[in-house]
């Protein structure tokens, strides 16, 4: 990823490498195989999915249990992004978390 988004600032490449981390940690930990991660950098634009074959849809952020152990990459995921979702595969099973950075 780091070739890929070389035309874009180091803030917003370091913001991306953590929110990959996040959406590709827990695919693999609630999702479902297989697991795909799609990167697109139009500067000064990166759009990144993570793909799984999982039934089971991600929490939103607000709903998550703060006192947890686990369970605040989400809430990471909000604080970073410039805008982000969950779109279902259709057909079923199986999702796309998404998010993208916008270098201003």
């Amino acid at each position: 990823m780091a070739e890929a988004s070389a035309g874009l600032s180091n803030r917003i490449r370091d913001d991306a490498l953590v929110l990959v981390s996040e959406l590709v940690t827990n695919a693999v930990q609630y999702g479902s195989p297989d697991i795909e991660l799609r990167v697109r950098v139009v500067p000064p634009e990166i759009v990144v999915s993570v793909t799984d074959a999982g039934d089971e849809l991600p929490d939103p952020p607000e709903v998550q249990d703060l006192l947890a152990n686990s369970g605040r990459g989400l809430r990471i995921v909000n604080a970073l992004a410039t805008h982000w979702g969950v779109i279902e595969n259709d057909p079923p099973p199986g999702k796309s978390v998404w998010f993208d950075l916008i270098d201003v």
